[in-house]
């Protein structure tokens, strides 16, 4: 008796997701809960904007350090490696990068204004730069040829 109230009612918000929608609709009901969703067939997924300055992987090398940055980035997903050290970070805006390593982590927490924030490395279609504490100042890498 249960199953048959559950499909008399599946039966009933479905016609009035059909008919409450001009357009053509899927639907779908989760019995347990009572649930009903209407999806126009018309409204097209969008994937999320990717902010990331290329993708895949590229190699970075510079003159005053004898160290490689292997940089891959997949989306607006990032991984960095430099030297034995790994760091993972995510694009959140258009040139905003945000990384799980500890000295960008503290350098957000004490950087003066809201500027600052997320300019810890920096990459660049054939470039990446890492911000020197001391200073102020990036050290630069150009992509290996």
């Amino acid at each position: 008796m249960k199953k048959f109230t559950s499909v008399i009612i599946f039966i009933q918000f479905s016609l009035l997701c059909v008919g409450n929608n001009k357009n053509e609709s899927i639907f779908s009901a989760d019995l347990l809960q009572l649930r009903v969703f209407c999806i126009k067939k018309d409204s097209a997924y969008s994937p999320p904007k990717v902010y990331a300055p290329f993708q895949g992987k590229k190699v970075f090398c510079s003159t005053e350090y004898k160290q490689k940055v292997f940089v891959t980035i997949n989306g607006n997903n990032v991984n960095i490696v430099i030297g034995k050290k790994k760091m993972t970070g995510i694009y959140k805006k258009s040139e905003v990068l945000l990384t799980n390593d500890p000295k960008e982590i503290e350098y957000r927490k004490n950087a003066p204004g809201k500027y600052h924030y997320g300019s810890y490395y920096v990459i660049g279609k054939d470039y990446f730069s890492v911000l020197l504490g001391e200073n102020g100042e990036y050290s630069y890498y150009s992509q290996c040829s």
